[in-house]
């Protein structure tokens, strides 16, 4: 029997990139879930340029395409690379949070 790992991923700050890869076993089933900001409002950038102004460590706003490199090799689960309000629509109408959500396995 395949044992399975999940690797959980929030991506806060810009370097961040190659943490999200673990390397798994023939016998291991991986899945890869991410969760982040993307810098796809206007409004929110501006916000995060002033949050960002003082914090420590900045908050990494990135595109859909840096988000989606994160899954480069892995197989996307239904619904794909979405914005969270739109990973289970069933919960109802909800504004977009900017926020991108994704599941993948190898």
């Amino acid at each position: 029997m395949a044992r399975r790992q999940v690797r959980v991923h929030s991506c806060r700050t810009a370097n961040q990139t190659g943490t999200t890869r673990r390397e798994s076993t023939a016998d291991t089933e991986a899945y890869l879930l991410v969760v982040d900001g993307a810098n796809t409002n206007p409004e929110l950038n501006k916000v995060m340029e002033i949050w960002n102004a003082t914090a420590n460590p900045p908050y990494a706003m990135r595109s859909p395409a840096e988000i989606a490199a994160y899954f480069d090799g892995l197989e996307f689960v239904e619904p794909g690379l979405v914005d969270v309000t739109e990973w289970r629509p069933e919960a109802g109408d909800a504004k977009r949070l900017d926020n991108l959500i994704g599941l993948a396995r190898k």
